[in-house]
């Protein structure tokens, strides 16, 4: 062949047309997700290029498959309701009509089966009646195919909240209790998934503390706490009326200080929950003054003389004062701001010194002490001051101070520590009988006054004096006059 039929050749073979070409797409493209045990959405596979109809097969193998449960029809549309979910590759084959040898073409595609929505809140806040914060939460969901969207299927929300096909529960609830509802969960191919939830709307917090608060007193420390029931999270305590001075209120709701002022107060206390939910509650409280003494009416008493009405005088007493008359706690007959009146019993006083004797007020706080001198038995004289050995009996006067003649104690005269029989004169003097066994012999006697076992006076000597001596003279002259005619 010469180099013009070459040629020739050629060019024929470039004029003749291309070979036909199958080639496939799908609708829509791509194609479309499907979910769970819901039917798949519409969708096919199509070709061209070739001579129609077609006929479509899928030509890959396992795992290059379909969705399970979803089928190609050979006309090319897709349909069933998958059983699995996941991701899909696999190949289609399209065959064209064409006489003789068919044309053919090739194609992967993939589909994507999403599982079921599922809510997966699984909890949700409180709220509180009263909160000053809208109550707002969204529901969150997986899985599902497009748009999801929720609805109440079941129970019912708490009053003054609802909920929105976005999944938003919110409003200002007005009621307290526990709300148990049901939310089903829907996708854009009909899929549902329900969860049952609950809401619990809390009474607003009320201060549970009885009125009156505990007792305090002034400059003496106070301590006490506030307790509190309902409202949501933590809660807060505040005054809104002022505290007594020396006093604070912590937002724990302790109520402390030293306060420097007394009186009877009426403090208004508020307790908010972290939703700003709010109650207040009027607590008194009474801060007693600290006691003082400013007078003892006697302030001075023989040592065992009876029991004493005793008047203390001063400012800062309390309705249920206690007095203690040094180591003893005294009955209160009765009292005033300004004064008390006890009786102290004669065991009180039965010996001699300084009782220091304090006001309490309800045991909380006490006063300086006063005071009280119990004075012992003293002797200033004796008459007579001394006797001759081997004289008769004789009464002896005693003169002195602090003498008693109550009915537990009675002032007695001892000789050298020897009671004599007594007689009570008045306070400031005593009679005593001295055997005349007492004065057989000269010597020094020690004269005591004994109001009580522990009240004992000072002794005083009383002399007992040897006999006077009688002149040998004078018995002579007498037993010559007595002998003469």
């Amino acid at each position: 062949m010469n180099r013009l039929s070459v040629l020739a050749f050629a060019l024929a073979m470039l004029a003749l047309p291309a070979a036909a070409q199958v080639t496939l797409s799908s609708s829509p493209t791509p194609l479309p997700a499907g979910t769970l045990g819901v039917a798949y959405p519409a969708a096919s596979i199509t070709a061209s290029g070739g001579t129609a109809p077609y006929s479509y097969l899928v030509t890959s193998s396992s795992p290059n498959i379909l969705p399970p449960g979803v089928l190609l029809a050979t006309s090319g549309a897709l349909s069933g309701t998958p059983s699995s979910a996941g991701t899909f590759t696999f190949t289609v084959t399209a065959t064209d009509s064409t006489a003789g040898t068919a044309l053919t073409g090739s194609q992967s595609f993939s589909i994507t089966i999403n599982p079921a929505p599922s809510i997966t809140t699984s909890t949700l806040p409180a709220s509180s009646v009263g909160a000053t914060t809208s109550y707002s939460q969204t529901l969150a969901a997986t899985g599902g195919t497009g748009t999801l969207t929720y609805s109440l299927t079941g129970g019912s929300l708490p009053t003054g909240l609802t909920l929105s096909s976005a999944g938003l529960i919110s409003g200002t609830p007005s009621a307290a209790g526990t709300a148990n509802f049901t939310v089903t969960v829907t996708d854009s191919l009909g899929a549902t998934g329900a969860k049952a939830l609950s809401i619990t709307i809390n009474a607003a917090p009320v201060i549970s503390t009885a009125s009156p608060l505990p007792t305090g007193a002034q400059t003496m420390i106070y301590s006490t706490s506030l307790a509190a029931t309902g409202g949501t999270g933590a809660l807060t305590f505040s005054a809104t009326t002022p505290v007594p001075a020396g006093l604070t209120i912590s937002s724990a709701g302790v109520l402390s200080g030293t306060p420097t002022v007394s009186g009877d107060f009426t403090i208004t206390f508020r307790v908010t929950d972290s939703l700003g939910a709010f109650s207040e509650k009027p607590l008194a409280l009474t801060l007693v003054p600290q006691p003082v003494i400013s007078g003892l009416s006697p302030s001075s008493a023989p040592a065992g003389v009876a029991d004493i009405a005793l008047t203390i005088t001063g400012t800062g007493f309390a309705p249920n004062v206690t007095v203690n008359f040094g180591s003893t706690a005294i009955a209160v007959a009765s009292t005033s701001a300004t004064q008390i009146n006890v009786t102290v019993p004669v065991a009180a006083i039965a010996t001699p010194g300084a009782i220091n004797v304090t006001v309490n007020n309800l045991s909380l706080i006490t006063s300086a002490a006063s005071p009280f001198t119990v004075n012992g038995p003293s002797i200033t004289s004796l008459a007579p001051t001394s006797a001759f050995a081997g004289g008769p009996a004789f009464t002896l006067t005693v003169n002195g101070a602090n003498f008693v003649n109550g009915s537990t104690y009675k002032s007695e005269v001892r000789w050298n520590g020897n009671a004599l029989a007594t007689t009570f004169v008045n306070t400031g003097q005593l009679t005593a009988q001295v055997a005349a066994n007492l004065i057989a012999s000269a010597g020094t006697a020690a004269i005591t006054v004994a109001n009580t076992p522990t009240a004992i006076s000072t002794p005083t000597n009383f002399t007992v004096s040897p006999p006077p001596a009688i002149s040998n003279r004078k018995i002579s002259r007498q037993i010559n006059s007595s002998t003469c005619p």
